[in-house]
């Protein structure tokens, strides 16, 4: 063996170098309890990889296993069929034919049929009478003023005068434009118009509760006159 202090080399069974005369017999314990635990730490390390191995075979057995068992719950198992046996059937015995009889067959009966019925017709509302008026003309009525104006009443049937009413006029023959035309009847049933004295006055609609009626004479025409006004009054008929 080698010394450990100065490396030279000795016998096997030497306890002193003969080099440097330091004691080899502990160099050499040293030496054989390091190589102890150096064999212990193999040891550990070798039962390590060992179980690591074992640990992973386990592992990989176990899922292989579980494959294997599942495939095997899996598969379908043939059911075990008994075969009976079915009894035949008994023979009947055979029965003579009946010919069934006639049956008489009901005579008809007369069906009453039912007598229609003739639906009520819808009877037409009558409808209310149209209202007519009639022109009455009441001259001219004397005034102070100089202008001519055309004015009068509308009354209903019973006399009474009708607020409201409208009248529209034409004058000289021409359709007039203004927010006088039509007049409209007061409270006193009066409508009125001021105009230059030689204007000619047509009337061409009276409206009596928002509707045009009929009145009569259509061709009524008055001139305006200084002096007077032209009454004329509508009544109805």
């Amino acid at each position: 063996m080698y010394c450990p202090y100065c490396g030279a080399w000795n016998p096997e069974d030497s306890k002193f170098c003969g080099k440097c005369g330091r004691r080899l017999q502990a160099a050499s314990q040293s030496r054989q309890g390091r190589g102890k635990g150096l064999c212990l730490l193999l040891a550990v390390i070798g039962t390590f990889l060992i179980l690591l191995v074992v640990a992973g075979s386990a592992f990989l057995l176990r899922e292989r296993l579980a494959l294997v068992w599942q495939s095997f719950v899996a598969r379908p198992t043939a059911a075990l069929v008994i075969p009976t046996e079915t009894p035949s059937p008994t023979p009947m015995p055979m029965l003579a034919a009946v010919t069934p009889s006639p049956s008489p067959s009901p005579s008809p009966t007369a069906t009453e049929l039912p007598i229609p019925t003739s639906s009520p017709t819808a009877t037409a509302t009558p409808l209310p009478p149209q209202r007519t008026f009639k022109i009455i003309y009441r001259n001219c009525i004397p005034h102070a003023l100089s202008l001519g104006s055309v004015k009068g009443q509308v009354f209903d049937r019973t006399g009474r005068v009708i607020p409201g009413a409208k009248v529209r006029i034409m004058i000289n023959g021409y359709e007039w434009q203004s927010d006088a035309n039509p007049a409209t009847t007061n409270v006193d049933g009066w409508y009125e118009w001021v105009l230059e004295p030689g204007q000619r006055v047509k009337f061409v609609e009276l409206i009596v509760n928002g509707k045009s009626v009929p009145f009569t004479p259509r061709d009524l025409e008055v001139v305006a006159t200084s002096g007077c006004f032209q009454r004329v009054d509508f009544v109805e008929q």
